[in-house]
């Protein structure tokens, strides 16, 4: 269908309402999915995530861009991490915030 407006739900709406779709970036992919687990309760408050070599190879994703993923979500307030003797300890410590629907 071609021109400045297409018919939805019996309405006419302007083609112009919508950006084009995006493929998502995998850090967004893994960050998404993380968050999705801590917002559902499936990674509770506490739990200790794997190590990155291990989550990384659960995604399938090269540790470096789990490591990014991690990042965000730690600059977004719901992991936490410390260093014990050897490694870097990554846990859940909060639950985002429900958005508005």
């Amino acid at each position: 269908m071609t021109g400045g407006a297409c018919p939805f739900g019996g309405r006419t709406v302007s083609t112009g309402l919508f950006a084009p779709a995006r493929p998502v970036r995998l850090v967004d992919d893994v960050a998404g999915q993380l968050r999705d687990g801590i917002a559902d309760g499936r990674l509770p408050y506490g739990t200790r995530l794997c190590p990155d070599g291990d989550l990384a190879e659960q995604f399938a994703v090269p540790p470096m861009l789990l490591r990014e993923a991690l990042r965000l979500l730690r600059a977004e307030g719901l992991l936490g991490a410390r260093t014990d003797e050897h490694n870097a300890i990554v846990f859940v410590v909060r639950a985002p915030a429900l958005r508005a629907r």
